[in-house]
């Protein structure tokens, strides 16, 4: 997304609110509709395994033996935003869709 931004700064629009159709746009495409679903997905165990999987881009930056005072402490944050009533650790996904039609250049 950074490198599309910088490729067109004069597309502002965006047809719904907090969301960028700015990319679509600048390639050519005409955003037709485009929304942000709400995709809460219940973990199969700690949020720390989680971590580890998917911010290993992030975490291996760390020194080896900081690692897992590092997670715990994100675990510590997350908790009540991400961790129901029975103990289950929630992935709070965001599935984007949209609508985008790109017209065909015709040969003359």
């Amino acid at each position: 997304m950074r490198s599309a931004r910088r490729y067109c700064m004069r597309c502002s629009r965006s047809t719904a609110p907090g969301i960028e159709s700015r990319p679509l746009e600048c390639a050519g495409f005409r955003v037709d509709s485009i929304a942000l679903i709400p995709r809460p997905t219940p973990l199969p165990g700690d949020v720390i395994g989680w971590l580890e999987t998917f911010g290993e881009s992030f975490t291996s930056a760390l020194p080896l033996q900081e690692r897992g005072a590092y997670l715990r402490e994100v675990q510590a944050d997350l908790e009540p935003k991400l961790r129901d009533a029975s103990g289950t650790w929630i992935a709070d996904y965001l599935r984007l869709r949209f609508h985008a039609t790109k017209a065909i250049p015709t040969m003359s």
